[in-house]
């Protein structure tokens, strides 16, 4: 009866020594996808923000470029003002002051 009891016992033992190590290798793998998952989290991440630094310096360069633009066109606007300004000028003292010339 004794030896009976003794083997039922290695027996139980046997059978927990496997399911505790079933159970560490699940563990396992589930913690090895969990680290998966937040690696490539952690990649799509920082492709999102690699993509949006790009769009921010490719909007600021359009920006600065239509600023320039503006600048330039204002720039030649003004010449032709003041050339405008200039004829005008010219023929109002032509007119009224023909000495001076």
């Amino acid at each position: 009866r004794l030896s009976q009891v003794c083997e039922e016992n290695v027996l139980k033992f046997m059978r927990r020594e496997k399911e505790s190590e079933a159970d560490k290798h699940e563990r396992e793998k589930a913690t090895q996808k969990r680290k998966e998952k937040v690696t490539q989290k952690k990649k799509e991440n920082l492709q999102r923000q690699e993509k949006q630094a790009q769009l921010d310096v490719e909007t600021n360069d359009d920006k600065q470029k239509a600023g320039d633009a503006k600048k330039a066109k204002d720039g030649v606007f003004d010449d032709k003002r003041n050339k405008a300004k200039e004829a005008i000028q010219t023929t109002f003292e032509e007119h009224y002051f023909p000495s001076i010339q």
